[in-house]
């Protein structure tokens, strides 16, 4: 708080007095604690993403082919493609000539050819991209050539546009007037960025059941070139020792546990059933040339004489055959043939 007086002076002027406390800065006050830190305030946004680079490949030449006036377009063969990055953007074929993009999208490139201007250098110098096999250029460039034998012309080929995997390229150079060498062809692709991925598709229902048990490891084979070649511990002309015959006839059989031995079991059973049936020859000298060791009980049919035999021991002897008729007897019969008149 504060007062004033009045002081009149003597000529009659005032003064006015103020009386009071002076009121000055207070002491300094008490420092707050420290080292506390205050809240993390919130996440700021994604920043946008930044570009994505460029996939390029560069095919270069060596050779110089003559390039002569008047003829078609020179197919460039190309010795080397050099990826410029991880996923070039250009596969070479086999062949040198052809090429495409390796993904299919938007591309820009250059194709430089450098020309030698040959004698009577007049005209123009070209270089073209063909669609591979066609004779019409997609892309073109032309340009007037050096008047001057042995002086460079370089024709540089602008290429933007979308290009897809499938299809396949080639490069090409001319001349219109004079023949000339063309020193060296370039081409250069870039692929502008990379597509983003489409989204993932749901994931189908179930579960994956447990894998079962592994089984024992099998012994390698290496096929079977003959019948014999499957055989364990006999063959087709070897008894396996695993066989039994029928107790009435003794009609040979494999045991079922036995070995493989198909080819045996057919021999023997063949074999078998040719003793048992009436076997057919010409004549008895036929018969001793192809079985000379029968067995007692065979039946044989000569067909000369349509005589039968029966192997008694060790002969053969004829079986009786009756013949009747209302005549007397005539001709002569088979052996062991009855001639009966009725």
């Amino acid at each position: 708080m504060s007062s004033s007086s009045t002081i009149r002076l003597v000529n009659g002027g005032t003064l006015e007095v103020r009386t009071g406390v002076l009121r000055g800065a207070g002491p300094i006050g008490p420092t707050g604690p420290t080292g506390l830190t205050g809240p993390t305030g919130p996440t700021g946004p994604t920043g946008p993403a930044g570009s994505v680079g460029d996939a390029s490949s560069t095919a270069v030449t060596s050779a110089t082919p003559s390039v002569t006036s008047g003829t078609s377009p020179l197919l460039i063969t190309f010795n080397t493609c050099t990826a410029d990055s991880t996923t070039g953007a250009l596969t070479m074929a086999g062949n040198k000539q052809d090429f495409n993009v390796g993904v299919t999208g938007a591309y820009t490139g250059t194709i430089t050819a450098t020309f030698t201007s040959g004698t009577g250098a007049t005209g123009t110098r070209r270089v073209g991209l063909y669609v591979g096999g066609s004779t019409t250029p997609t892309y073109f460039c032309e340009i007037p050539a050096r008047a001057v034998a042995g002086q460079k012309t370089t024709v540089v080929l602008p290429i933007q546009g979308w290009f897809s995997s499938a299809t396949v390229w080639q490069v090409r150079v001319g001349t219109d007037n004079s023949t000339d060498t063309c020193e060296s062809v370039s081409i250069h692709m870039a692929r502008q960025g990379i597509g983003l991925p489409g989204p993932t598709g749901p994931t189908g229902p179930g579960v994956t059941g447990p894998t079962g048990p592994v089984g024992p490891t099998g012994s390698a084979g290496t096929g079977y070139a003959t019948f014999d070649a499957i055989q364990t511990g006999g063959n087709s002309d070897v008894n396996p020792a695993d066989g039994s015959a029928t107790t009435d006839q003794a009609v040979p059989y494999p045991l079922k546990t036995g070995k493989p031995s198909l080819p045996y079991w057919l021999k023997v059973m063949a074999q078998y059933l040719e003793t048992r049936i009436v076997s057919r020859y010409t004549d008895a000298a036929d018969r001793t040339a192809k079985r000379a060791s029968r067995v007692e009980g065979e039946i044989t049919y000569l067909t000369g004489d349509d005589s039968l035999w029966l192997r008694n021991s060790t002969t053969d002897i004829p079986i009786g055959q009756i013949q009747t008729s209302t005549s007397d007897a005539s001709g002569t019969g088979a052996p062991g043939t009855v001639w009966l008149k009725i």
